[in-house]
């Protein structure tokens, strides 16, 4: 009986974090197209603000949301950018060799490099930030 409440639990919270997942993958890829092809700014910066924006998207929306985390926030948070700037320098790190070493438009190098970011960060995201302490 518990094994299968625990498991309906994890189901519902993946369901949760692929949607939170994608509606801010949506949000960030946006605001990036937005920078770099409506503003032409450079790709490194406008991945930066899609990133900050994206980030304060996602810590809210899955501390509240998809995990119904009730720890306190400030060790949550701190836990929430240790992992983002681990996924992030990962992302970074490869949009940069993909930019520079490959010819794909860099849209693609942004969305090759955000497939990276978000499996590393649900990986991070459930067995270390928002775990119950």
């Amino acid at each position: 009986m518990l094994n299968k409440i625990l498991k309906n639990v994890f189901h519902i919270q993946l369901v949760k974090y692929i949607t939170v997942g994608i509606l801010n993958t949506l949000l960030t890829l946006t605001i990036i197209w937005l920078l770099t092809i409506i503003f032409s700014f450079s790709p490194y910066f406008a991945n930066i603000i899609g990133y900050v924006i994206g980030l304060i998207n996602s810590f809210l929306w899955n501390k509240t949301w998809t995990f119904n985390n009730r720890n306190k926030i400030t060790p949550t948070l701190i836990r929430f950018l240790i992992a983002f700037l681990l996924a992030f320098s990962v992302e970074f790190v490869n949009l940069h060799l993909m930019l520079n070493y490959t010819e794909f438009e860099p849209f693609t190098c942004q969305l090759i490099s955000n497939v990276i970011y978000t499996f590393m960060n649900f990986i991070l995201s459930k067995y270390f930030t928002f775990k119950t302490t």
